[in-house]
């Protein structure tokens, strides 16, 4: 991939909250007037974490049998992204400690750590590990069926919000930063396996 100096970018729009957040204050602290000061960055949607499996049926899944499934399965395997850096990674980890199952699945060395949520869904999609904790968008993109997936609920893990930031003051990308909060954006947003922001 290309990537084109910060002079070039009008909008940057990330996957987490920490990159806007160190961009903004990089620009303000090498700011040499007013003119120069950036915009604060703004959260333009929410990730919805799925449990996902090629291998298995969810069908009929709830928080309780969830769990069921994952300890009574001592030979399966399951992906997570790594939580030192993908906020999906964070957010599974955060999810199974809350179960109280993460620390036994890790003894039992049958936590795949995945790169990011890229490879994690690429370990699922393929059947090299029986479940795998991914992006909903993901499995939205692929249509996946039913049986296949099963969406966590939001106030089971932390938050995974996903910021935006307009680099440079130009009315193309403040209008599409506006656009990405507006009911039309969040809509698109929603269709897209994410969740909408208030």
């Amino acid at each position: 991939m290309r990537r084109l100096p910060l002079a070039h970018l009008t909008i940057f729009l990330s996957a987490n909250q920490e990159f806007p957040a160190k961009l903004a204050k990089e620009k303000l602290d090498n700011a040499k007037s007013a003119d120069e000061a950036t915009h604060e960055p703004f959260t333009y949607t929410q990730g919805q974490l799925a449990l996902y499996s090629v291998n298995k049926s969810l069908k009929g899944l709830n928080t309780t049998t969830l769990n069921a499934l994952l300890m009574s399965e001592s030979d399966s395997k399951i992906t997570i992204a790594n939580p030192e850096l993908a906020p999906y990674g964070k957010s599974a980890q955060a999810y199974l400690q809350s179960q109280n199952i993460f620390d036994t699945l890790t003894e039992q060395s049958r936590i795949i750590q995945a790169e990011n949520i890229g490879q994690a869904f690429q370990y699922a999609h393929t059947g090299n590990v029986d479940y795998g904790f991914v992006a909903q968008s993901q499995l939205t993109a692929i249509k996946a069926t039913p049986e296949q997936f099963y969406t966590l609920a939001p106030e089971s893990y932390p938050p995974i919000l996903q910021d935006g930031l307009v680099i440079s003051e130009t009315a193309a990308a403040t209008d599409f930063s506006n656009y990405l909060r507006s009911p039309a954006g969040q809509q698109y947003f929603s269709d897209a396996g994410y969740l909408a922001i208030e």
